[in-house]
């Protein structure tokens, strides 16, 4: 006589983002977004920086990386390409491209890059890939993956997730951009050149005045600083860094006896300080976008369309190129651990 199996409830999960409401049912996608390296991704901020009194953007690697998995999903992605959509960030540090200042470099910002192969193999993810018929050798090769991942000035889904985002959070209208979107030969593209210049111009506007902004390079240079001190002073560990999360460092650094790393982050999160022309050189990666749209029936390039956009590409990369010489001044300065704080008294960081 045969015993009846007993019955399982079928794992379903709804998501909502502003690509819309999806229904996941596929059991490897559930599993991942419940596993531990994923749920580490809600602590690490996609900015890499901690809040401070003028932020205005502020999400999480693990919005971002749902993000990616969704819009794949609704560009009718297979369910493996979501799955390495979904992990494609799984491998970023504490702070995420804060840390290339710290131990790489901020004009290429590839560690998380140099790391994801050998965090795929971890073997929580290796367990439920190879559970679900997937090699973690495959997933983590992202460049098999067209859609999720392109060169520069390609469109993507990892690309086009954060630029959105970021969009979205200063209110720019981003439903067009997504209404907009296609698939033709396996590469991401607009149905309207219109919306496809709109969206480059403001992906420039986010270079310039977000992603390679003085502004912003400086709040990553203090961080950076109050990082080398803390790993210095040996109050983190590079481990900590790596494998852990923003808070966590954060909590061990305000914990601490050192007062002059404290009160780095103090100035950093009120924004204590002042720029000017100065000896320190400060440089960003190059990001830019030049997006394809279809238009009577042919695929064309941005650029070649609107040479006016071409010159703002050349514009931007020269500007770019440049980067900034600054000196950073503290209103309230850094003391030593022995030292009290001056009130008035300014001294010169950087």
């Amino acid at each position: 006589m045969k015993t009846r199996k007993p019955f399982q409830k079928k794992m379903e999960v709804t998501l909502k983002d502003f690509y819309g409401a999806f229904q996941i049912n596929e059991p490897i996608l559930i599993e991942l977004i419940k596993s531990k390296p994923i749920q580490r991704l809600k602590h690490i901020s996609h900015q890499g920086m901690i809040k401070t009194k003028n932020t205005k953007i502020k999400y999480s690697r693990y919005e971002h990386s749902i993000g990616v998995m969704l819009l794949l999903r609704k560009l009718g992605a297979s369910v493996e390409e979501q799955t390495a959509g979904l992990l494609h960030d799984v491998s970023h540090t504490a702070f995420s491209h804060t840390t290339d200042m710290l131990f790489g470099n901020y004009e290429k910002q590839n560690l998380q890059d140099s790391l994801h192969k050998k965090t795929i193999k971890n073997k929580t993810i290796t367990t439920i890939l190879k559970k679900h018929g997937y090699k973690p050798s495959r997933i983590s090769q992202l460049k098999l993956f067209p859609l999720l991942e392109k060169e520069a000035p390609n469109l993507c889904a990892d690309r086009l997730d954060y630029s959105l985002r970021d969009m979205h959070h200063l209110h720019i209208n981003i439903k067009p951009f997504i209404k907009h979107l296609t698939v033709h030969n396996n590469e991401i593209i607009f149905t309207s050149q219109k919306q496809a210049e709109r969206y480059a111009k403001n992906y420039a506007r986010l270079q310039n005045n977000l992603y390679a902004s003085k502004k912003e390079l400086v709040k990553v240079k203090i961080l950076t600083t109050a990082l080398q001190q803390a790993l210095q002073q040996k109050i983190i560990s590079k481990k900590d860094i790596i494998n852990g999360v923003d808070s966590q460092i954060i909590n061990k650094i305000k914990k601490s006896k050192f007062e002059n790393t404290k009160q780095l982050l103090k100035n950093l999160q009120n924004e204590n300080y002042k720029i000017s022309q100065g000896d320190t050189l400060l440089k960003a990666k190059f990001r830019y976008v030049n997006p394809k749209f279809i238009k009577k029936n042919s695929i064309q390039k941005l650029a070649n369309a609107k040479p006016s956009y071409k010159k703002l590409i050349q514009k931007n990369q020269a500007k770019n190129a440049k980067g900034y010489k600054i000196k950073i001044t503290f209103k309230t300065p850094p003391a030593t651990p022995t030292q009290k704080t001056p009130k008035k008294q300014v001294k010169n960081f950087l």
